[in-house]
């Protein structure tokens, strides 16, 4: 056996130990104080953490005014490769309003993903949620405005925009028009072009998009480039994504090289195309935002003293996640980028400074 099938072996124990142990622990304390128990705690040591972390937090909760019911499609780790921070969202708003909102966590898709959130925060089901600006978009029609191509592709032209008092001003009226308050707008990357096992890529020109059965969100946006590209818009919800893919039901889809790491794609895909390195325009971001719908938010922070830095918690961009390339590597996944163009005195033209990584500012 090589030493890289050995190692993926014992990782793959490791993987199986700890989800049996965090269900023995969610079993007996509940799922936050297993999760917390299982990222922060020592391995001889995370039962007692875990019951500590259960008294703590059914004591924040019976002194807390408000609860906030904080669902995701992400699972509680997905934080070492994915701007999420889910614990560390709880903890904020919790100590930022001195214990008066208590967050529950729903993390995984316990109450569904993409849209379904969505829909679940508009109906008051639950209070807040995070998802794809392209899942709100059908719920928000103004927020599909980051879908329109080659406009804020690159990381910090996305941050410039949703920070700018423009989108303040003209854009955050009308999405609470629609009864929801964006609480923060995540960057993470461009989208990509991944094919499904058994289609011939990588994607290189426009040309091999004609005829793809390409998986869409609710944007309307993404759907007409799509279809201008020539491939055929399939809208499918993220919830069923994979299984589309699994059966041939769709033969691509475009999220952020990170969301097809995390939701475990890379077993079912031939090939990803990243769309803009070095001068070529990279595309369409894939964003995520949070919400929470507004009169709720509205009345809770109408009970909080007048300086309560509750309302400062809100919005927030968070810089991207750097690229998992091992993992990747080591699925033996086909990845093409656009080369770089060489100036006119033979010297390669720079890398843009928005690269994964790289430090964002704020406008």
């Amino acid at each position: 056996m090589s030493e890289k099938n050995h190692q993926e072996n014992i990782d793959q124990h490791l993987d199986s130990m700890d989800r049996r142990r965090f269900m023995e622990l969610t079993a007996k304390f509940g799922f936050t104080a297993a999760a917390i128990a299982m990222t922060t705690g020592i391995v001889g040591s995370r039962e007692a953490h875990a019951e500590k972390v259960s008294n703590e937090e059914k004591e924040r909760k019976a002194a807390a005014k408000h609860t906030m019911n904080l669902a995701t499609a992400y699972i509680m780790g997905a934080s070492r490769t994915y701007p999420i921070m889910q614990l560390d969202m709880k903890e904020n708003i919790q100590n930022f309003t001195n214990g008066q909102v208590y967050v529950k966590l729903a993390p995984a898709g316990q109450l569904g993903a993409g849209s379904a959130l969505v829909q679940k925060v508009q109906s008051g089901t639950i209070q807040a949620a995070e998802h794809s600006l392209a899942n709100f978009a059908p719920f928000a029609s103004a927020a599909d405005l980051i879908n329109i191509p080659y406009w804020c592709g690159e990381n910090q032209k996305f941050v410039n925009l949703v920070t700018s008092d423009a989108w303040k001003n003209e854009l955050n009226p009308k999405i609470e028009a629609k009864g929801f308050k964006a609480l923060w707008y995540v960057v993470i990357d461009p989208r990509v072009v991944a094919l499904r096992k058994g289609v011939k890529g990588p994607v290189k020109t426009p040309k091999q998009m004609e005829g793809l059965k390409f998986r869409v969100p609710g944007s309307k946006i993404l759907q007409q480039f799509y279809q201008l590209l020539g491939a055929n818009p399939t809208p499918i919800a993220w919830g069923e994504t994979s299984s589309a893919i699994k059966q041939g039901v769709a033969d691509a889809l475009d999220p952020s090289v990170e969301a097809l790491l995390i939701f475990g794609f890379k077993e079912v895909l031939s090939s990803i195309t990243f769309n803009g390195r070095y001068r070529i325009p990279r595309s369409i971001p894939a964003t995520l935002n949070g919400s929470t719908v507004c009169p709720w938010i509205s009345g809770m922070v109408s009970t909080m003293p007048a300086r309560s830095p509750c309302a400062r918690i809100w919005p927030r961009s968070l810089r991207p996640g750097l690229m998992p390339w091992r993992n990747w590597a080591r699925s033996g996944l086909n990845s093409m980028s656009p080369r770089p163009k060489k100036n006119s005195n033979g010297s390669m033209r720079p890398v843009p400074s928005s690269r994964p990584g790289t430090t964002l500012k704020r406008s």
